[in-house]
């Protein structure tokens, strides 16, 4: 998964002008900043599960142990045809398979900081059981998506289910200025604008793992097709369940635009008596 952050969202929340006014929206009101919420949630219970997973899978000898253990969770083409039914949900909670100690605690590391950052925050929008929902949604569509793609190839880890959250969180604040970082690069840019970047970014990168396997080892190991899949899923949940704020019409725009040259009319009116 991408080194990359949100932080400090919604710094600044301005209507759009020109061009653009159609997309802005006009219930969205000016956020607090940032203050990620504190206490025992079902965002902290799904962190805390996945590291608990994660001790028990390092605490296994190396080899056979090991071997069985992953085989059994992760997703892969081959165990569903064997009728291995929980693995759609059970890789969400592997992290590192194979990988070198320190790969496997920057995997856990990355999507358990992402899941509870942002996570906290789409608590409070959406509540825990479309937060649930959210999760396994994401994480389940992005897991067929990427054994689907290469199915020769097993795969485990929450970083589909990170980029559902993420994407969903952007399309509720749609219309939202937010501060993220790239890199270590704060970029400030519209929430609807992020959750394209990502799909597309995702997209993008999938297709080149699938031509460069060879030339490009760090981009081909990673699950681009389970994280445009975690993606995606994040969009559609938030939109079919309304969640995502509604775009003004010509109607709204006449109507504030109406709103508005009645206020500058009685503040000269005011001024000239």
């Amino acid at each position: 998964m991408p080194h990359w952050s949100l932080r400090d969202p919604v710094l600044r929340c301005r209507v759009k002008a020109g061009r653009h006014a159609a997309r802005a929206a006009r219930e969205v009101k000016p956020r607090a900043r940032w203050v990620t919420r504190s206490g025992i949630d079902v965002v902290t219970f799904i962190v805390g599960l996945n590291v608990l997973v994660f001790g028990y899978m390092i605490s296994l000898p190396p080899g056979e142990a090991l071997f069985r253990f992953l085989d059994a969770g992760a997703i892969s083409m081959e165990g569903l045809k064997r009728g291995a039914w929980w693995q759609p949900v059970t890789h969400l909670f592997l992290h590192g398979g194979n990988l070198g100690a320190g790969m496997r605690m920057l995997h856990l590391a990355v999507n358990m900081l992402v899941i509870y950052q942002v996570g906290k925050e789409l608590l409070i929008a959406v509540g825990t059981r479309h937060w649930l929902g959210i999760y396994f949604f994401s994480g389940i569509l992005g897991g067929f998506f990427q054994i689907l793609v290469t199915p020769g190839s097993p795969l485990l880890g929450a970083s589909s289910a990170a980029f559902g959250l993420i994407t969903a969180y952007c399309s509720i604040h749609a219309f939202e200025l937010l501060e993220v970082w790239v890199m270590g690069f704060p970029l400030k840019i519209g929430g609807a604008a992020f959750s394209r970047a990502l799909i597309i970014s995702s997209a993008v990168l999938g297709l080149v793992a699938l031509a460069s396997a060879v030339a490009i080892p760090l981009i081909s190991s990673m699950g681009h097709f389970a994280h445009l899949g975690g993606a995606l899923g994040g969009v559609v949940y938030v939109r079919l369940l309304g969640f995502c704020p509604r775009s003004l019409t010509k109607a709204d725009l006449l109507q504030e635009r109406a709103a508005n040259d009645a206020r500058l009319e009685a503040k000269r009116v005011s001024s000239s008596v």
